[in-house]
Formats: structure tokens, sequence, C-alpha cells
């Protein structure tokens, strides 16, 4: 007799078959993910079945809420190489409002929550006829790949997922430039 039955006896349980071995899968739908991994356990680990557990879950958004509470401040350096805050700046506004859906806490709240899940954090910038930043929109690691040209220069790719994304980013070129 095993430990296991003789385990299951003594709680008058019935022995049951041993569990088998789950995988990514099982938890997560859109298939293999660079960013699973293999437990002790026999489980397979990645982000979205570590979501489910409310630990990890909380902490993530601790985190992610605690940042976004900060209040963002833009500096300029004066001609004494000291800080003073940059209100005129064209980019002071986004800070309220940096875009039409979000306010600055849920806009940053999003970012710093990819950023700990994903290891990093994208906005594409939304500008008018004159180049000018009117709008950030947050885009998921998951949607940026990077790319290189022939001559060395660094581009984002980015591949929006969902109607909502499709509109906001549809007058913006294939290649984001690297530096933008």
């Amino acid at each position: 007799m095993s430990w296991r039955q003789g385990a299951a006896r003594f709680q008058g349980t019935p022995v049951s078959a041993p569990p088998r071995r789950r995988s990514f899968s099982d938890d997560y739908d859109a298939g293999w993910s660079p960013f699973a991994t293999h437990s002790n356990t026999g489980i397979d680990i990645s982000q979205a079945s570590a979501l489910k557990a409310t630990t990890v879950m909380a902490c993530v958004t601790m985190l992610a809420e605690d940042f976004a509470k900060c209040d963002p401040v833009l500096y300029r350096l004066d001609s004494d190489d000291k800080r003073v805050e940059a209100s005129d700046h064209e980019l002071y506004g986004l800070f309220i409002a940096p875009n039409d859906w979000q306010t600055w806490f849920e806009f940053a709240e999003m970012v710093q929550f990819w950023l700990v899940m994903r290891g990093n954090g994208y906005a594409a910038k939304i500008r008018d006829r004159r180049g000018r930043v009117i709008r950030l929109i947050p885009v998921a690691a998951d949607w940026m790949a990077l790319w290189e040209s022939p001559d060395g220069q660094l581009f984002y790719r980015v591949t929006p997922s969902g109607l909502h994304m499709r509109a906001e980013l549809a007058g913006e070129p294939f290649l984001i430039p690297a530096e933008d």
C-alpha cells in the first residue's frame, strides 16, 4: 500500500489516480508562449495563469496602483543648472488626460502593469499635422517588435489587437523610429 492509499483510507476518502500533469494550454488558450516556465509541481506557469492566483494579482495591482498615484512632473534645467517645473511644455497636458478614454492614473496603471508582467510598457505617440504629440496610446509589450534596418536604425513595429486599437493607430506609420 502506498502512502497515498494509506492517507486516503485514514481520511475516509476514495483513492484517486495520481494527478495528471497539467500543461500551459490547460490554463491559457493563446497557445505557446515564451513566458511560460515549468514548476516543480508539474504545472507550467505563465503570466496568465499566475494572475489567476490572488496573491500575484494583488501584488501586481498594488505595484501598478502605487506607481500611478504618484503625480507626474516634468522638469527642465534653467541657466543655473537647477531643476524647474516645465508646466509650459507641450507634453504637460498629457499628464492630465493622455488620451480620450483614460485619466493619467488609468494610463500609468496600465503601462506599469505591463512593465511588471511583461518586462516593458509602451505608449504610441499620436501627432497632429504640425507634429505635436496630442495623445498617448498604451500598447501592450506583446504587440511590439523591434526591427533593425540594413543601415542599423532601430524601429518598433506595432501589431494592434482589437478594433479599438486598430482604429486608434490607423493613421500611424507601419514602423515607428526607436528615437521617437
